[in-house]
């Protein structure tokens, strides 16, 4: 019997995107979600060993209640604002099993990151966890505007390294997750993710509506990795 590459994950597309689906279809996220599409896009660029971190947001409920979610990765869903401090606490007990080449990642909104948990994403930035913090960002223009600077926030810590993407830019997005997953230390991406729900427009919109962003310069793209970037050591 033929294997199916969707569940196997041999071989890849011809765009170099990993066939496995990582995000099954059963998931609940609304149509047109930023969201889902990135997290899809993101999971294949990791891979399996990985275990994503998710507080209250609408992640939450779009990848099912416990013990059943959409994603074929491990999830912890965390109490609101505890997304970098639970990551890094993940990582600490992967590190004391020898697990250290599992990837770490903690999946945050824009409420979530930039209010009750911005705190603890700067105190992970300055500890320089070794865990991935995804800001999914599906605010409007205006809201943007007229919050924090979150990249300059990060910036200014000079963590390993930091990027912006979105998933009307598959193979950027692809690239960015990629080199993060290959990378040691505190790792910040900034997507950006339409959601049609909250912006109003109509679902078959929402990838033109983020393509449209990145590409006028409205939401900045951008990759900046630090000299003591250090890449992952295998065991080998």
């Amino acid at each position: 019997m033929k294997e199916d590459p969707k569940q196997t994950g041999q071989g890849v597309s011809l765009q170099g995107y990993d066939l496995r689906e990582l995000l099954s279809a059963g998931h609940a996220a609304c149509p047109g979600c930023g969201s889902a599409l990135a997290l899809r896009l993101a999971l294949k660029a990791l891979g399996p060993d990985s275990i994503m971190v998710i507080p209250r947001s609408c992640t939450t409920f779009s990848m099912g209640p416990f013990p059943y979610t959409g994603a074929c990765v491990s999830i912890l869903h965390a109490a609101e604002g505890t997304a970098a401090a639970s990551a890094s606490g993940v990582r600490a007990a992967l590190d004391q099993t020898g697990k250290k080449e599992t990837t770490v990642v903690a999946w945050a909104d824009a409420d979530d990151a930039l209010g009750a948990g911005l705190p603890q994403l700067i105190e992970a930035a300055l500890r320089d966890e070794d865990i991935i913090y995804v800001l999914c960002d599906s605010s409007s223009p205006s809201d943007r505007k007229n919050r924090a600077p979150i990249d300059d926030i990060v910036a200014a810590h000079e963590v390993p390294y930091r990027a912006s993407t979105t998933p009307a830019l598959p193979m950027d997005l692809d690239g960015k997750f990629k080199k993060a997953r290959s990378l040691r230390g505190f790792r910040f991406i900034h997507v950006l993710a339409a959601c049609p729900a909250r912006q109003g427009c109509d679902p078959s919109q929402s990838v033109e509506i983020m393509r449209n962003a990145a590409l006028s310069g409205e939401f900045a793209i951008y990759e900046a990795e630090s000299k003591s970037s250090m890449p992952i050591k295998t065991d080998e």
